[in-house]
């Protein structure tokens, strides 16, 4: 975005922005059954309508009510606040129709984009200073689009009346051999972010780090190496799992990840409305934490930190030198990696190599998340701002760190110090892997 010395030119791009985000969500809401609008098909997971209100409901505690602007329909933002309606609760709240949602989505803008012009950008308040505080709410909006898209793929349907991507997009085909693991040299780098524009408080404060040389996978872990740990028997044989990971296996009576069946064709995949042979050449997703670790473990490797994670998909190693983005500092764009949620699946290993990190792996941005090894905690020095219950209140509690993105996460939330994060036993999100093994 443009800095704070040009005002009106920030404020443009902040109107621009917000109204592309805004666009998007709309055309979601067009594309979308009433059924599964307003449908919950689990406690895990939340209500489409609801995330949708909650969307306008968290723009105006940041865009209007922060910065000084006048409430909007009170009784709906109380309805659209999580603390006071959590997740497994949803399911039974009264919402109100689609015309009443996207008349709240429209007073709530009306009013943000009224406080707007009446904002000082210039940095004498940090909120604020550069657009961070409008910025936050742009990617947070495009982060509940890819929840409200885990949601949808749960609820199945019918091949007759199939659930269409609003502006769909081809991928390529893979178009080089990906097999195999790079080597990463014994490296001192900086891991995370500088508290700016663009990112989370989470990727702060940077921090140096001494990482041992390791291998780590050239590209994620595709369907047809998962799904020989399946035929395998990886799934019947404790010692590839953890204590906890196999109490959930059991417990849980899992056998291949979420979303495949085995019929007398073969294996095959939902996605969404449509089911389809099981594309060998792509990336596997829908599997846990503990899903994941088992296969590394079957495969004679690990899972890599996110430490390493991080190394591989933007550490030069010939000058040491940290890019924003695998292939550099340049922006996205369709042919560099699967982001922007128009795919509605995982392209196949070595789609882009255009996005070739300069370690040489491909595919650490986009098409599906990447669990690590590491427990979701805060970096040192770690305070929350603006707000605890982003980051905050989820560290130190169980969760699992994911890097890199799905195909289902939009630009603004897809670059190499992003840290997201998750329960380890969960499915739903779109994630896969890739492995990592020490060097001697």
């Amino acid at each position: 975005m443009p800095d704070a010395g040009d005002e009106p030119a920030l404020r443009k791009t902040i109107r621009q922005r917000l109204a592309d985000t805004r666009s998007r969500t709309l055309a979601f809401l067009d594309a979308m059954q009433d059924e599964h609008l307003h449908g919950q098909p689990e406690p895990t997971m939340g209500v489409p309508a609801w995330d949708v209100g909650h969307i306008g409901c968290f723009e105006h505690r940041w865009l209007v009510d922060e910065l000084g602007g006048e409430e909007v329909e009170p009784e709906l933002l109380a309805l659209f606040d999580p603390i006071e309606h959590p997740r497994s609760e949803r399911g039974g709240i009264e919402i109100g129709s689609r015309e009443e949602l996207l008349g709240f989505l429209a007073d709530v803008r009306s009013a943000s984009l009224a406080r707007l012009e009446e904002t000082q950008l210039d940095g004498s308040q940090r909120l604020t200073r550069d657009g961070f505080v409008h910025d936050m709410v742009v990617r947070h909006e495009d982060q509940h689009r890819e929840t409200v898209l885990a949601t949808l793929q749960m609820f199945g349907g019918s091949d007759t009346e199939p659930y269409e991507l609003p502006d769909p997009r081809e991928l390529p085909e893979a178009s080089r051999d990906v097999d195999g693991m790079v080597e990463v040299p014994e490296t001192t780098f900086t891991l995370g972010a500088q508290p700016q524009v663009g990112t989370y408080d989470a990727e702060w404060p940077v921090q140096e780090v001494d990482l041992d040389a390791f291998a780590i996978d050239r590209a994620p872990v595709t369907n047809a190496e998962f799904l020989a740990f399946v035929e395998d028997g990886g799934y019947d044989d404790p010692e590839h799992w953890s204590e906890d990971g196999w109490m959930i296996r059991e417990a849980l009576d899992r056998e291949h990840p979420k979303y495949w069946t085995h019929t007398g064709e073969g294996w095959r995949v939902r996605r969404y409305d449509r089911t389809q042979p099981l594309p060998p050449e792509e990336p596997v997703v829908h599997v846990s934490y503990y899903e994941a670790e088992a296969y590394a473990n079957w495969a004679g490797k690990r899972l890599p930190t996110e430490a390493e994670w991080e190394a591989a998909a933007g550490v030069d190693p010939d000058t040491g030198t940290k890019h924003r983005f695998p292939w550099g500092e340049e922006a996205w764009t369709a042919g560099k990696a699967n982001l922007g949620q128009r795919s509605g699946r995982p392209a196949p290993v070595g789609a882009y190599p255009e996005g070739v990190s300069p370690a040489g792996c491909h595919q650490m941005v986009g098409d599906v998340w990447e669990w690590t090894s590491t427990e979701f905690t805060g970096y040192p020095g770690f305070e929350a701002f603006p707000y605890p219950e982003y980051a905050a209140e989820h560290v130190d509690h169980g969760f699992q760190v994911l890097r890199g993105g799905s195909w289902a996460t939009m630009p603004s939330c897809a670059h190499v110090t992003f840290r997201n994060w998750h329960q380890p036993d969960h499915q739903q999100i779109f994630a896969g892997f890739r492995c990592a093994r020490d060097l001697a």
